[in-house]
């Protein structure tokens, strides 16, 4: 896994026009802190689970959800504490999470801008037979 340091600072949570548990908007202090660039493939917690012997998570074999490479789902927040200890990390507090996420841009929804994000369709890979 590779990480990236992100700052200490203010950064400013919440959305106006958002979920009422997005609200109010609120300046936070965030100490600096590591975070994983990509999130854990299939391939990385199957390695954990090697070591550690805990059971797969749900949709483990479920076809287009276990391709090696794909990020793993069905993941409780226990198990994914429990990995991301074995791994020498932590997860992120919910600012912590923003703050990466936003990549250093504030004052708006999406690292992007305020722009609402295209529509996508998922469609799950052939299978090899």
């Amino acid at each position: 896994m590779d990480f990236i340091e992100v700052g200490a600072g203010p950064f400013t949570m919440g959305w106006t026009d958002g979920h009422p548990a997005e609200r109010p908007v609120h300046t936070v202090w965030v100490d600096a802190f590591r975070i994983a660039t990509a999130p854990v493939t299939n391939a990385e917690w199957a390695v954990w689970l090697a070591a550690s012997g805990a059971p797969p998570p749900a949709f483990w074999r479920a076809p287009g959800f276990d391709a090696p490479d794909q990020p793993v789902v069905g993941v409780a927040w226990t198990e994914a504490a429990a990995f991301a200890a074995w791994s020498g990390a932590r997860l992120p507090t919910e600012a912590e999470w923003e703050k990466a996420a936003l990549g250093g841009r504030e004052g708006s929804r999406y690292p992007w801008g305020d722009e609402r994000p295209p529509a996508v369709t998922f469609r799950a890979p052939p299978r090899a037979r």
